[in-house]
Formats: structure tokens, C-alpha cells, sequence
């Protein structure tokens, strides 16, 4: 199962990852946040980190503004190996060569 979990930056990127979820059949969980409002990220970082910790799922992925703030929160957690990643070679490659079990993404593409 993949945990998913968004700040309010990310919030509409991460639906658009669990809408690809929902039509591949994909196991998921959401963590959310549940709207654009403004949200504090630790508690969604503590929640995704912890399910992986405590095996409820196998992988996540985390997606805020630049995928940097999120990413230096999860390698804080005990077994927890994060990893900005914005391409789809990166990704790959860090779960071949590095194993990592948690995904860092940007939804902003820009300054603005």
C-alpha cells in the first residue's frame, strides 16, 4: 500500500496521483491534507513516516511546493529514506540504487 500526503500547496497534485491510484487499482492511503488551506506539514510527514515505520504501508509519497522541506522532515524518522525527486530516471534510480521507501515531490514548477 502507498501512503500519499500533501501540504496545501501540493493538495491538487495529490488528487490528481490518487485519481492515476484509483484507475490503475492501486492501494493507497491518504493522509491528507484535504483542501487548499493552508496546513502546518509535520503532522502529514509524522502520519505518511509512521505508517511506513510501522509497516500499514510499504511506500509514500509526500508532495509540497519545492518537495525539500518535507523530504529533510521524513529522513528524520528511524528506517525512513526520502528523496527529492522531479524525474522519473531520479525516482527510479533512487529506489534501485538507494532504496528508498519514501518519494518527495514539487507541485510548483516555478517562482511563482
Amino acid at each position: 500500500m502507498v501512503a500519499i500526503g500533501s501540504d496545501h500547496r501540493g493538495y491538487e497534485l495529490k488528487e490528481e496521483i490518487i485519481k492515476y491510484f484509483k484507475e490503475r487499482g492501486t492501494k493507497y492511503k491518504d493522509f491528507g491534507t484535504d483542501s487548499e488551506e493552508r496546513v502546518d506539514t509535520f503532522p502529514i510527514v509524522d502520519s505518511v513516516a509512521k505508517s511506513i515505520q510501522n509497516k500499514e504501508c510499504d511506500r509514500g509519497i509526500l508532495i509540497c511546493g519545492t518537495g525539500f522541506a518535507m523530504t529533510i522532515t521524513a529522513n528524520k524518522y528511524k528506517g525512513i529514506m526520502c528523496v527529492p525527486c522531479y524525474d522519473e530516471f531520479a525516482a527510479t534510480r533512487s529506489k534501485q540504487h538507494n532504496n528508498i521507501n519514501l518519494l518527495a515531490i514539487r507541485s510548483r514548477t516555478s517562482r511563482h
